[in-house]
């Protein structure tokens, strides 16, 4: 594993959620595999190419790629092409006991589809 960290989102104090300019290293790993539990994570390329591994499948990257990772989903982790990989990450700070304790009283999550739908309808033909 070789890449340098930039961590935005804390360097402005943010709790909630947190943004990453991630530089990895040609032909070297961002982190090893790993999911995320509760939080989900998108990651847009920067620069550069790469490769992106989930639960075994390979998919190429380049710049304008983005990825989606839900929460408690699959292992993932980034490998920097010849020329190396910039992307920035960013993803949301679940305390897993907090959301166990929301959910034991009864909160919910809606599902991003039906949120999507909400606004497409909302939206008629402006929506994309």
């Amino acid at each position: 594993m070789a890449a340098s960290w930039q961590r935005l989102a804390d360097a402005v104090g943010c709790v909630g959620i947190g943004a990453n300019r991630v530089r990895i290293d040609p032909g070297r790993l961002s982190t090893p595999p790993h999911s995320h539990g509760a939080s989900e994570e998108i990651v847009f390329v920067l620069g550069g190419s790469g490769l992106s591994w989930q639960d075994e499948q390979v998919y190429e990257l380049r710049p304008g790629d983005c990825i989606v990772h839900l929460a408690d989903h699959e292992e993932h982790t980034l490998r920097g092409g010849p020329d190396g990989l910039e992307v920035l990450a960013f993803g949301s700070h679940v305390d897993a006991a907090s959301l166990r304790a929301a959910r034991d009283l009864g909160a919910h999550a809606v599902p991003n589809s039906q949120v999507e739908s909400s606004l497409r309808d909302a939206l008629g033909s402006q929506a994309p």
